[in-house]
Formats: C-alpha cells, sequence, structure tokens
C-alpha cells in the first residue's frame, strides 16, 4: 500500500507508466495507492520514449518498474523519486516519481521539407525551415542527435518531440532513416514508443531512434530523414499547408 497526502495547490492531474519490462500497477491499484479514481492514465515504453502529459502544463506521477531501462536518464532529471517498493508482492518492485510539470526537451532546430522519394540532391536544394512544422495529427517541436562523427558499425541516437495536436483512428510510426551519400537509406530506427491510445491533445513526447552504420559503409556526409507514416498502408503524412510530403 502506498498512500499519498497532496495539497490542493499541487493537484497532481496524471500518472504515467512504463510498460517495459512490465506495468508496475492495475489501474484498481492506482486509485486505492494515490487515493483518487480521477487520475489520468496513461503508458509508454520509456526505453525508446518519453511521454510529457499536458505538455508540461500539469504535474503528475511517473510510475517504472525497479528493472526499467530508460533510453535517456534526461526523461527523468526533473522529477523527484518520492516513492520505492523494494520487495516482489503484488508486482515487481517498482518506483514512483512526482513531476511537478518539469519538461526537458528540445524545441527547436531546421531542416529541410521535402518529399519523401526526392533524390537527395532536390531535398538539400530546399530551403531550410525552422521548426516547429505540423503534420496531419501532430507537430515536430525539436530534435537532437547525440554525435556527428560515426565510424561504420557505430550508432548514433536521434530524439524527435512531438506535440499532440489531434488523436488519429490508425496506427502510425515515426520515421527516422540515414540517407548515404546516394541518397538510399543505410540505417532504419522507425518507431513509436507512446500509443496512440494514451494520446491526448496538448501531450508532448520524445522518440528515440537508434541509427547504427553498417560495418561497410564508406565516408562521407550522411543525412537524417525523419517523418510520420501509416502503418498500414506505408503513405507519408504531408506538412500541414504543403503538398510535400516527408
Amino acid at each position: 500500500m502506498f498512500v499519498y497526502s497532496v495539497g490542493a495547490d499541487r493537484q497532481r492531474a496524471w500518472v504515467a507508466q512504463c510498460t517495459t519490462p512490465a506495468t508496475p500497477l492495475e489501474p484498481a491499484q492506482v486509485a486505492e495507492g494515490f487515493g483518487r479514481s480521477d487520475l489520468r492514465l496513461a503508458y509508454f515504453d520509456c526505453a525508446q520514449s518519453w511521454l510529457y502529459p499536458t505538455g508540461g502544463q500539469s504535474p503528475g506521477w511517473f510510475a517504472l518498474a525497479k528493472a526499467a531501462e530508460i533510453g535517456d536518464a534526461r526523461w527523468l532529471a526533473a522529477a523527484r523519486l518520492s516513492y520505492e517498493q523494494k520487495r516482489a508482492g503484488f508486482s515487481p518492485p517498482f518506483r514512483i516519481y512526482e513531476d511537478n510539470a518539469g519538461v526537458d526537451y528540445a524545441a527547436e532546430g531546421r531542416m529541410h521539407v521535402a518529399p519523401s522519394n526526392a533524390a537527395l540532391p532536390d531535398a538539400l536544394a530546399t530551403p531550410e525551415i525552422n521548426l516547429p512544422v505540423t503534420f496531419e495529427h501532430l507537430t515536430l517541436l525539436g530534435y537532437t542527435l547525440d554525435r556527428s562523427t560515426l565510424k561504420p558499425g557505430e550508432a548514433a541516437h536521434l530524439e524527435t518531440v512531438w506535440r499532440v495536436d489531434s488523436v488519429p483512428g490508425r496506427l502510425l510510426s515515426i520515421m527516422a532513416h540515414a540517407l548515404g551519400p546516394d541518397g538510399h537509406a543505410v540505417a532504419v530506427g522507425d518507431g513509436l514508443g507512446v500509443p496512440i491510445e494514451s494520446w491526448q491533445p496538448g501531450d508532448v513526447f520524445v522518440q528515440r531512434h537508434t541509427l547504427t552504420m553498417p560495418k561497410d559503409a564508406p565516408p562521407g556526409s550522411y543525412w537524417i530523414q525523419t517523418g510520420v507514416y501509416w502503418l498500414e498502408d506505408g503513405k507519408h503524412w504531408a506538412a500541414r499547408d504543403s503538398p510535400r510530403r516527408w
């Protein structure tokens, strides 16, 4: 049993749980442990993503299994450990962190917008624009790349930051490709760690992509291509107010 007493000035609105390696708490356990039945419940895979419910506009709690592997330690930097269950009982050992509406994500960047099937020289010939860029249901707020120089066989991690503008009714994926000098993809890191069932307008999430260079990759300049596509047919989303697709 874990019970919290929270002042009215810090009324928390949500509990976001990491689902890997296991979701710590069932909905009934959340209601009993926090003493509230009105908390929003959200779920995400913290090994590859992080969810900021309401985009950091309201405080809440994160719940993670003690054995959870977090893709980027910065994601928890603004949260405070408030409870730790060390013994396995009705669930595996877990930790609860208080989040006081703090966020730590990139909200800037520049990029080219071009059709996903455009030749690389044509894509690079388009003007660079500042983020954010809005798509059908999401807005790309920013991105970070942890390293700019790689040797063959090494990996880089790209983090793309998205705001939910509306909730789609179909499954999708966030695209991340490393394009070689000839414009062909040499590494693919597509994925979505926050299921659409956990989305609400105003949420912000970070998707972490791992791009591993082939061991036989020739030297040269490589480019990152990102965007969103529907899983059922592979159709890429268009940037709003633009006929071009990423």
